[in-house]
């Protein structure tokens, strides 16, 4: 299942349009430049307990298409609602970035590593 235009969100990290891919379980919105993957909250709550076939190969694709290593330092905001994102740890020493509201957004590999 490819990457598809989506141009809606933006990365959290690049402020570039993020592009879409949809599975049978997800709607993935993963960044081209960085690698990063954002889920909305039921994605990001079902894929990180259970990653798998067609997830786990756009969540690879996305990590090893990456062509520029992301600030990891500097805050993460909602690219639907501009809001900062919370930090908490997933497990396994990942920090990811969320927002209440509306998702996660996972650097690049950290989903994998969570799942």
């Amino acid at each position: 299942m490819p990457w598809m235009d989506a141009a809606t969100l933006a990365c959290p990290r690049c402020h570039e349009p993020l592009l879409v891919a949809r599975s049978p379980n997800a709607e993935l919105h993963g960044c081209r430049l960085c690698g990063g993957i954002w889920l909305d909250g039921s994605a990001a709550q079902r894929l990180t307990h259970a990653l798998e076939g067609p997830e786990l190969g756009l969540v690879d694709a996305a990590a090893r298409h990456a062509s520029r290593a992301a600030n990891l330092l500097e805050p993460v905001h909602c690219p639907v609602c501009a809001t900062p994102c919370m930090r908490w740890n997933a497990g396994g020493g990942v920090e990811v970035d969320t927002c209440r509201s509306h998702g996660t957004w996972f650097d690049a590999s950290e989903l994998r590593r969570i799942a």
